[in-house]
């Protein structure tokens, strides 16, 4: 299932198919380069018109720059990365801009990639969670680590908690 839905991810808009509730996920990868976060929030056919209106702030019928920015640093907002306790900032890297027609439908997927420069080091303890709760409250995070990640090849330990809108991934000690 996860599989499946990691393929709709990738695939894009073009290939997603419609749904009856507000999906929203986060793929939050850890690796070499630091830590990455794809904030997915795919409305159905029954929400996607009526998101779509709530985004499009100045009602012209398409979704402006400024008012996907507007949507992203209330997103970001509303998530916290912390590292043995110690919050650490999020920097947007993108965010992609739906058409009305695809919300409406139910085949669009808003996406927001946040990144920091972090690197993740033997037994620290990340923390991830999202509380953005605009379109629906629920929220599944999925952490992943990069290919060669750590380049011992030990796996972490992972905790959820909160409906998976809060994780834990506890990397090996020494």
């Amino acid at each position: 299932m996860r599989l499946a839905l990691a393929l709709l991810l990738l695939a894009g808009p073009a290939f997603a198919h419609p749904h009856h509730y507000t999906d929203q996920q986060v793929s939050l990868t850890l690796g070499p380069d630091g830590v990455r976060a794809e904030i997915s929030i795919m409305p159905s056919d029954l929400k996607g018109a009526e998101i779509f209106a709530a985004l499009d702030a100045d009602g012209d019928g398409t979704l402006s720059a400024a008012e996907m920015q507007a949507l992203a640093a209330g997103v970001l907002a509303a998530t916290r990365l912390r590292v043995d306790g110690a919050s650490l900032p999020l920097a947007l890297a993108g965010v992609n801009t739906p058409a009305r027609p695809e919300m409406a439908a139910g085949h669009a997927i808003i996406s927001i990639r946040a990144e920091s420069p972090h690197v993740p080091a033997t037994g620290e303890v990340l923390e991830f969670s999202i509380a953005y709760d605009r379109f629906d409250p629920a929220w599944s995070v999925q952490p992943w680590l990069a290919e060669g990640f750590p380049a011992d090849g030990r796996l972490p330990v992972i905790r959820r908690r909160d409906g998976n809108a809060w994780v834990t991934v506890t990397l090996p000690g020494p």
